[in-house]
């Protein structure tokens, strides 16, 4: 079938779309995946044809990322600016995608994307795919991204809370498209949701649940089906000077905060290089789209920088993983096996940090707000000489190493079409 996939984002919001996309190619289908043009050498490197959506993720997270670090409680009002600045480009977006999905089957869409990926389904006839890579489905299991109070109604409110978040925010703008560019009539103020579910739109869920255990309450239409691990691209080989770094002593910690930005760069390297000279451990650093500075860690000579380096090539051979607790990187730190110390910022960062230290690969998260070279150097301490917590993570990772989350996502979806002839007007 033709298939169009729709996500936006860093590279951990894509990447594992890529690697789906790769998977339902090698099935048989037609798969065309519409991004930023970021990213497109990745997507056409992998087999796929690219669609280019609008937007820079980079400049957006540069604007605000460093502001929401710093801004500790009041982080929902950073976040709302977020919302308005991705509401402001929803004309494009929607004029891009549309292109994109013209001639499509399936239309499968990231979850930030439901309203745009649904109404164009709607509006071509298409089938809806839903896919998302953290738990988006309310449950009174347990909350998401933060806990509140009251218990399995306060872990339902989250869910509605967050959506509530997003749709709120890109309402008239996709309303207006709907009506003005699509023919459809305006979503009611609760959303496009309410309609999907009762629809029984197919959901997949691209992470574990050796991570996050079914709930008992969710429909039978969300597939946890495993992490879609990106592998590294064909034909690719280390730097020789890594791997002569990584060679030359005992196995180093990575730090790496992947998409997130920093206000203070050289302020925030200079403390991790500080936290590992406390605990006597030698580090590789990924300079990511700009939370750590180059130069700051080209200080010390136990330091080795890299720009970018496959996660599934590099974390088997370090000792532990700092992160940011975005869920690509989270996912591919405990698939090498490697306990976590978890820093998180906002978002989901926050809910994966909770979810690694619950399972015993990692110590208690460090919000950046109370980062410190003192209690980061405790932290790596910790993760790395606390039997139990490498002991946890080795496990965890053999579990999620024996998964192939791609070719389970792959058979839910092709039961789904086989299954079931979808039809908008019933």
């Amino acid at each position: 079938m033709r298939i169009v996939i729709l996500t936006v984002g860093s590279r951990g919001d894509v990447e594992p779309f890529i690697s789906l996309g790769a998977g339902l190619t090698r099935a048989g289908h037609a798969v065309r995946l519409a991004t930023h043009e970021l990213f497109r050498d990745a997507v056409t490197g992998a087999g796929l044809a690219f669609a280019s959506l609008p937007g820079d993720p980079r400049a957006l997270r540069a604007e605000v990322e460093p502001e929401l670090a710093r801004t500790g409680s009041r982080q929902f009002r950073v976040i709302s600016r977020i919302r308005r600045a991705v509401a402001a480009g929803v004309g494009d977006l929607v004029r891009d995608a549309e292109t994109a999905c013209r001639d499509a089957e399936v239309i499968l869409y990231r979850d930030v994307l439901f309203a745009v990926g649904y109404s164009l389904a709607e509006a071509t006839g298409s089938r809806p795919v839903a896919a998302t890579l953290v738990p988006r489905t309310p449950t009174r299991a347990f909350a998401f991204p933060r806990p509140l109070p009251f218990g399995g109604a306060g872990n339902l409110l989250s869910y509605r809370l967050t959506e509530q978040l997003f749709w709120q925010l890109l309402r008239p703008s996709v309303n207006r498209w709907r009506t003005t560019e699509l023919g459809l009539p305006p979503y009611s103020l609760a959303g496009p949701v309410p309609d999907s579910r009762r629809r029984r739109t197919p959901i997949l869920c691209g992470f574990s649940e050796a991570l996050v255990p079914r709930p008992p309450d969710w429909p039978s239409e969300n597939h946890i089906t495993g992490i879609w691990a990106m592998s590294p691209p064909e034909g690719w080989q280390p730097p020789p000077a890594l791997v002569d770094f990584l060679t030359a002593g005992s196995p180093p910690i990575f730090v790496g905060f992947g998409s997130s930005t920093a206000s203070d760069a050289e302020a925030l390297t200079a403390l991790v290089v500080e936290a590992l000279a406390r605990v006597g451990r030698r580090g590789v650093l990924a300079m990511g789209w700009g939370g750590l500075s180059p130069s700051a860690a080209a200080r010390s000579d136990r330091i080795f920088v890299v720009e970018s380096v496959p996660h599934a090539w590099l974390l088997p051979r370090v000792a532990a993983v700092v992160h940011h607790g975005g869920a690509g990187t989270t996912a591919a730190g405990l698939r090498a096996g490697r306990p976590s110390v978890v820093i998180p910022s906002f978002g989901d960062q926050f809910f994966w940090a909770d979810r690694v230290s619950a399972l015993g690969a990692g110590p208690a998260p460090i919000p950046r707000t109370r980062l410190t070279a003192a209690r980061l150097a405790e932290a790596i301490r910790s993760a790395t000489t606390e039997g139990s917590i490498g002991l946890c993570a080795e496990i965890l990772g053999r579990r999620l190493q024996a998964e192939d989350g791609v070719a389970a996502a792959v058979a839910a979806l092709t039961h789904h079409l086989e299954a079931d002839a979808w039809r908008w007007d019933r």
